[in-house]
């Protein structure tokens, strides 16, 4: 981890940057929230390409049938 006010290398336990004395806790808390919404997104969007596949895969399948009937 690295302070985002002076780029110094971190301990991972650290609270406050031993070089500039900048909060960490801050920092890490609004890393977490970024990584927690590119989870969320990325979680949404493997669900719509399901979807949409499922939607190809059904009419794709009715088309074919219509043909052999």
């Amino acid at each position: 981890m690295y302070c985002s006010n002076c780029g110094k290398e971190l301990q991972k336990d650290s609270k406050i940057c031993p070089y500039c004395n900048t909060n960490i806790k801050v920092q890490y808390t609004q890393n977490t929230r970024t990584l927690n919404t590119k989870k969320v997104i990325i979680g949404v969007i493997i669900i719509i390409f399901i979807v949409v596949c499922g939607i190809i895969i059904y009419k794709l399948s009715n088309f074919t049938s219509q043909v052999y009937n």
